[in-house]
Parts: C-alpha cells; sequence; structure tokens
C-alpha cells in the first residue's frame, strides 16, 4: 500500500495502488512476466478492489483523516463504495470523483448537499472531514503536497560536489551539488510513484497525438524511459552521450533517429537544457520533432514567460517539479 500522510491527512491515490496491486499480481503469473502490464486511463471498481482499499486505510484511526484520490482513474461503476464507508465515525473525502458517478456515490451514500463540493469533484463522509479540509485549505493544495513529496525524494538525492564549485559539462555551469536521481530506486514504492506519475503525464500531454516514440540522452533517463515504454507499450531510443563533450560519435545518434517521427524526450535533470538543445538539432535535421518531454526535474524554469514566448524547445519540457520552487534544496549554479 502507498500513502502519502501530511500531518493529519493521509492521501491515498486509489489509481496508482490498484496498477501496483494489479501489476504483483500480474508478475506472479510466469506466463505473463515477458509481457507488459499497460497503463490505463479508466477502470471499473470492483468488489474485490474496494475492499483492498477498505482493507488498507483501515489500519487509520479516527484521528487521521483520509483523502481517497480517484486522479486518472475514470469509476465507471459506483457500487460497494458504502463498504469503504461502513465506520461511519472515520473521517473521510472521496476527491476526483468524475460528474456521472458523483451524483451516483452521493445519491447511493445518502450524503448531504452541505457535505458535496461537485465543482471539485469531492464528496465528504461527515462534517468533521469537511471542517477539516475547509479550515486547512487541503483539497486545494493536493496537487502541492504531490510535488512536495516529490520534491523530497529528489532533494534525497543530491550529493554534495567533491569540490566548492563542480564544473558541469552536460550544462557548461558549475554547481555545487549534483542531481544524482538514480538514488530514487533505493525506494522501490517511491520509484514507482516517481515513474507512475510520469507516465500519467505523458498521457495527459499527448491528447490526440499519434503514434510517437521515447527518446533519451543520459543513462538515468534510458532507465526511467525503458520502465514507461513497457507501461505504455511504446519503443525507446537511446541516445546516451549526447552533450557538450560527445561520448559516443554524433553519427551514430544521427543514425538512431529516424525521419518523419514523434519523439517524447525523457531526461533525469534538466539543468540549462545543453543536451536538449543539441537532442532537438539532431531530431530537426531528420525532419522528425519533439512534441515534448517530461522527467523528475528542472533548474531553468522551462514554463518561464520569455521561453514559452519564444517558442523554445525548453517550454515544451515538462519537469515534475522545479528546485528552485524549494530554496531547501540548496541546488546552486553559477556560470562561468
Amino acid at each position: 500500500m502507498f500513502v502519502i500522510e501530511k500531518e493529519e491527512l493521509v492521501i491515498y491515490p486509489v489509481a496508482f495502488n490498484l496498477y501496483i496491486d494489479k501489476l504483483n499480481n500480474y508478475q506472479k503469473d510466469s506466463e505473463n512476466r515477458r509481457r507488459n502490464i499497460l497503463l490505463t486511463n479508466e477502470g471499473r471498481l470492483d468488489e474485490a478492489d474496494i475492499r483492498k482499499i477498505q482493507k488498507d486505510i483501515s489500519q487509520y484511526g479516527q484521528q487521521r483523516i483520509i483523502l481517497i484520490d480517484f486522479q486518472n482513474f475514470i469509476v465507471k461503476d459506483s457500487r460497494n463504495f458504502s463498504i469503504i464507508l461502513a465506520d461511519k465515525e472515520k473521517c473521510m473525502a472521496f476527491a476526483n470523483l468524475s460528474i456521472g458517478i458523483f451524483e451516483k456515490v452521493a445519491t447511493d451514500l445518502k450524503i448531504s448537499k452541505n457535505l458535496q463540493d461537485r465543482e471539485q469533484g469531492i464528496i465528504y463522509s461527515n462534517e468533521e472531514a469537511y471542517d477539516y479540509m475547509m479550515r486547512n485549505g487541503k483539497i486545494s493544495k493536493l496537487s502541492k503536497i504531490y510535488c512536495d513529496y516529490l520534491a523530497e525524494l529528489i532533494s534525497e538525492c543530491l550529493e554534495e560536489s567533491e569540490k566548492e564549485r563542480e564544473f558541469l559539462e552536460s550544462s557548461c555551469v558549475f554547481s555545487n551539488k549534483y542531481v544524482n536521481i538514480k538514488k530514487i530506486f533505493r525506494k522501490p514504492e517511491a520509484a514507482r510513484f516517481l515513474i507512475y506519475s510520469l507516465s500519467c503525464e505523458i498521457k495527459q500531454l499527448l491528447g490526440g497525438v499519434g503514434d510517437y516514440k521515447l527518446i533519451c540522452t543520459s543513462k538515468t533517463g534510458a532507465i526511467i524511459a525503458n520502465i514507461i515504454s513497457h507501461m505504455l507499450n511504446v519503443p525507446v531510443v537511446y541516445c546516451v552521450g549526447v552533450g557538450p563533450k560527445f561520448a559516443v560519435k554524433p553519427e551514430e545518434i544521427v543514425g538512431k533517429v529516424q525521419e518523419h517521427e514523434k519523439y517524447i524526450y525523457i531526461f533525469d535533470f534538466i539543468c540549462m537544457g545543453t543536451e536538449l538543445k543539441i537532442l532537438s538539432t539532431f531530431v530537426s535535421d531528420r525532419k522528425s520533432r519533439l512534441i515534448c518531454g517530461v522527467g523528475p526535474a528542472s533548474y531553468i524554469r522551462c514554463d518561464h514567460p520569455e521561453i514559452s514566448k519564444r517558442k523554445l524547445i525548453l517550454s515544451k519540457m515538462h519537469p515534475l517539479i522545479n528546485v528552485q520552487d524549494y530554496p531547501n534544496m540548496d541546488y546552486k549554479i553559477e556560470i562561468p
């Protein structure tokens, strides 16, 4: 079971927990071990799913507020929701319920109007849960809580430089620390949540985009891209070694990038975007294009108004967090 605990609040992401549960069961079947378990954006909650949720949250007493988040999961059936609310005294809330299912759940559970928030798709179990959420503004901060959790993970990946100023060849700047995203894999459940979040970000960004491939330029990016490829059933192009100082010959990279293709860049950390610019040049030369990119974090603000105004390739990158939003990370750069 995966939850994020924030003071009195316990957040239970339904889609992620059910995906991991099905993945674990899937892997136990020897015939399926070599096959992909695809990430879907919809699902039907059956009684077994509901009972798993109820079992997972049963360990938390009435002194905790439990938020069951249905983000990235389209519920098609409201049956059995009453199982979760078997304990009437437990303070709970359902969040990110779609309009149709919202009405069914509210009707089936006989939830009073004052405990319903149709605009945000939230149903509260009782007045105490409603009062706590309103008093602390927790619902409106749900996405920030997820970002803060990921930021804590990434902050643990920062390594002190042996020198006072470490020169980063990949970005042509000096830095006081090195971002070693690979350290996240020391916490398997947290790493799974990170990669799951990246996969969901890709699905959300794509919209009506057709066939595409993943592309990466770093070893850690390659690890992440490889896992995502199995979740989304898309191929990966490995261009590991792109940077100011090539670890591979440029012609080898050009040979891997095909003409008239769409690519999604999978990165581990973007400092100034130097590798991205070089990769973008190779992709453009092959009459292909980078439609977007996702990764755990960046230093440069890819959504900076000036970057967006000039339509730079950085504006198409979507890091889950920006380290400049978290001063406690103490990550600094200096341009020589």
